[in-house]
């Protein structure tokens, strides 16, 4: 899961959030990527990391955002996202 998909990702549902709307992160069984997606948005919400994972898995419990492969892509999402240019995004 590339860090620039979650940074597109975030940036559409940022801007649908902005406009009023709702946005629904999923994935196949509800574990892993949509989670991923979800906690990079509470995270660009000002949500730490930790805080962003935790919220998810108390409101589902399938959801398993601290498995190894992806609670590093969501830890690199946030590093990457605190240091992004925002002038310089299209």
């Amino acid at each position: 899961m590339p860090v620039h998909k979650l940074i597109r990702g975030t940036q559409a549902a940022l801007e649908t959030i902005r406009d009023g709307g709702k946005v629904y992160a999923h994935c196949a069984y509800g574990r892993h990527r949509g989670v991923a997606m979800g906690a990079c948005i509470l995270i660009a919400q000002g949500h730490d990391p930790q805080t962003a994972m935790s919220l998810i898995k108390e409101h589902r419990r399938v959801a398993d955002p601290f498995a190894y492969y992806i609670r590093p892509r969501i830890l690199k999402f946030a590093n990457e996202w605190s240091n992004l240019d925002f002038r310089s995004v299209t």
